[in-house]
C-alpha cells in the first residue's frame, strides 16, 4: 500500500503498473472534494448520501463533498475491445462514473484537492481493499454473534492489556502513588454502582451504563475530573488537541519530549494551526517521514474506530460508551466498519437473546437528536438501516423494549418509525435491487410494510405541502406524487 498527501489545492500523480486494474482510495477527517484526471478525463468526486457521484458539471453550491473520517474506495479497470483500444472505467463499487477510451493503457492518475482541504490518496494491493462484494458472515435477521467473533477477533484484549498495565504501574509507582489510584478505583466502583441504580430485561452478557440516574452521572462526572487532574502531561497534550485550545497546546510541548504523538493527534483531528505549532518544534528534533505520518494517523484511528463498534455491538452508549468514546476521541457519528455499516445499522441489527434489540429507544433517539450520522447510509450490500429492520423475523412473541412489554413486530415498526422521521427513505434499493419495502413483503411482515408505506406517504405529503407553501414549480411535486404512488 503506497500514500499520498494532498494539502491546500495540491495534487499528487500515482503512477499506474501494466495492470489493467487499479485500487484506489481516499481518506480525510474532513470533508474532501478530490478531482481526478486520467489523461485528459477529469471526474469531480462528490457524495450523493451513499456512494460516489461525478459532480463535474453540477453546479458549485450542489457540490456535496465526500463525507469525512471514511476511506472511499475507487477503481480503475481497463479492458482491450480490439487491437486499437482499451476501454477504461472508473468505478465507486459496482457503479460506473466515468468510461473513457484509450489507445493505451494509463501510465498515472492524478488527483487534486481544493484550497483549505488535506486528504489522503492510497494505492492498493489487491487483497488490501473491501468491495461491495464482501459477503458478511451474518445475514439481515440473525443475531450476528458469529459475525462479530470473527470481526473483533484480531483486536485486542483490552480488559488483559489493562491488567499488565496495572501490574507494571504498581511495580515501579511508589506507596503514594499506589493510594491515590486505590481510591479513584474506589470512587469508580461506587460510581457503577450508581449506574446501576436503573436497569432493564436484557441478557447476563449484556453490560450497560446507558441508564445512569442524575446522581449516578455526577459521581461518574466527578470521577473523570478526579482522573484527568491525575493524567501525565501527554495525555492532556492529546486532549487539549483533540479540543483544539492552540496556546494550551504551546504550553504543554514545553513540558514533553514526546512530540510525535501529538503530531499524529493533530493530523488525526485535522487542526491545522496546532499541526503548525507542532511542526516548528518538529524540525528541532526528528521529523516523521510522510508515509510513515499517514501509516501511523490510520492505525490510531482505525483502533479508535474499533473501539467505538465494539461498544455499539454490546449497546453501550453512555458511560464510556458510544457517545462518550466519540467526543472524546473528536470523531463524528459517520464512520463505518469493515463491512460499511453505520452505527445506524449496528442499532438495527445487534440482538438480545430474546431476538430484541441491544440498543434502547432512549438511547437510538438520543443518537438521532445530538449526533452527526447520514440517515440514508448504505453498507457495502447498498442496505439501508431499514433492509436491516425488515430482515428481522416478525413475530408476535413479547419483548420488554422502551419500558413496555410488546410484540417484537411493533419493535421493528417503532424503530423504522424513528428513522423515517429523520429522513431515510423505503424505497432505496441495495445492489441487489430490492428495496426494504420488497425484502419485508418476502417475509410476509405485512403489518411492517404498512408501516413503511404510511409514514413514509405522511412525509411526502408533508414535502407536497411545504412545496405548495413555497409556491414551487409543479414538477418537484409530481414527481413526489409518482414515487408514493409507486408504493400504494
Amino acid at each position: 500500500e503506497f500514500g499520498w498527501k494532498v494539502v491546500d489545492g495540491g495534487a499528487v500523480t500515482v503512477p499506474l503498473s501494466h495492470r489493467h486494474c487499479h485500487y484506489l482510495s481516499t481518506y480525510s477527517n474532513t470533508a474532501s472534494q478530490p478531482r481526478l484526471t486520467l489523461r485528459q478525463t477529469a471526474i469531480q468526486l462528490g457524495w450523493d448520501g451513499s456512494t460516489f457521484v461525478d459532480m463535474t458539471h453540477y453546479d458549485n453550491k450542489n457540490q456535496n463533498p465526500l463525507p469525512a473520517v471514511t476511506e472511499h474506495h475507487l477503481v480503475i479497470s481497463c479492458n482491450s475491445s480490439n487491437a486499437e483500444f482499451f476501454i477504461c472505467n472508473i468505478q465507486a463499487g459496482k457503479t460506473i462514473l466515468k468510461t473513457v477510451n484509450f489507445k493505451a493503457l494509463p501510465t498515472s492518475v492524478t488527483i487534486q484537492g481544493k484550497l483549505e482541504e488535506q486528504f489522503y490518496v492510497f494505492y492498493h494491493r489487491v487483497n488490501d481493499i473491501v468491495t461491495d462484494d464482501l459477503v458478511s458472515s451474518s445475514a439481515a435477521g440473525d443475531d450476528g454473534n458469529h459475525a462479530y467473533k470473527d470481526y473483533f477477533k484480531a483486536t485486542e484484549d483490552v480488559s488483559v492489556q489493562s491488567v499488565l498495565m496495572a501490574m507494571f504501574l504498581v511495580a515501579l509507582h511508589t506507596i503514594a502513588v499506589v493510594a491515590v489510584f486505590a481510591v479513584f478505583v474506589i470512587s469508580a466502583y461506587f460510581a457503577v454502582k450508581a449506574c446501576r441504580h436503573f436497569t432493564k430485561k436484557r441478557t447476563d452478557q449484556t453490560i450497560s451504563l446507558e441508564n445512569a440516574d442524575s446522581a449516578g452521572e455526577q459521581l461518574l462526572s466527578d470521577m473523570f475530573q478526579e482522573q484527568h487532574e491525575l493524567q501525565n502531561v501527554d495525555t492532556l497534550l492529546k486532549n487539549t488537541i483533540i479540543t483544539g485550545k492552540a496556546d494550551r497546546v504551546k504550553t504543554l510541548l514545553r513540558q514533553t519530549d514526546n512530540r510525535h504523538d501529538a503530531y499524529v493527534e493533530a493530523h488525526i483531528q485535522a487542526k491545522k494551526d496546532i499541526i503548525q505549532i507542532i511542526s516548528v518544534k518538529e524540525n528541532e528534533g526528528i521529523e516523521i517521514p510522510d508515509n510513515n505520518l499517514i501509516s501511523r494517523v490510520i492505525n490510531v484511528l482505525q483502533k479508535r474506530i474499533n473501539k467505538v463498534f465494539r461498544a455499539a455491538s454490546v449497546g453501550i452508549y453512555r458511560g464510556g460508551g458510544v457517545k462518550t468514546l466519540l467526543e472524546s476521541y473528536g470523531l463524528p457519528g459517520t464512520i463505518r466498519d469493515k463491512r460499511g455499516c453505520s452505527l445506524l445499522h449496528y442499532m438495527a441489527e445487534t440482538l438480545n437473546e430474546d431476538g430484541s434489540p441491544i440498543w434502547s429507544y432512549d438511547d437510538i433517539n438520543d443518537y438521532l437528536d445530538t449526533e452527526e450520522y447520514y440517515i440514508n447510509a448504505v453498507d457495502y450490500k447498498g442496505q439501508t438501516v431499514l433492509h436491516t429492520l425488515a430482515g428481522h423475523q416478525q413475530i408476535s412473541k413479547k419483548v420488554m423494549w422502551n419500558e413496555k412489554d410488546q410484540p417484537l413486530e411493533d419493535v421493528w415498526c417503532a424503530m423504522a418509525k424513528m428513522f423515517i422521521k429523520k429522513g431515510c427513505n423505503p424505497t432505496l434499493r441495495n445492489h441487489s435491487g430490492r428495496s426494504s419495502v420488497d425484502i419485508a413483503m418476502d417475509k410476509g411482515a405485512t403489518k411492517f410494510v404498512n408501516i413503511l408505506i404510511k409514514a413514509y406517504s405522511e412525509k411526502i405529503q408533508m414535502e407536497i405541502q411545504i412545496l405548495k407553501d413555497s409556491r414551487t414549480s409543479g414538477k418537484e411535486e409530481e414527481e413526489l406524487f409518482q414515487v408514493m404512488e409507486s408504493y400504494q
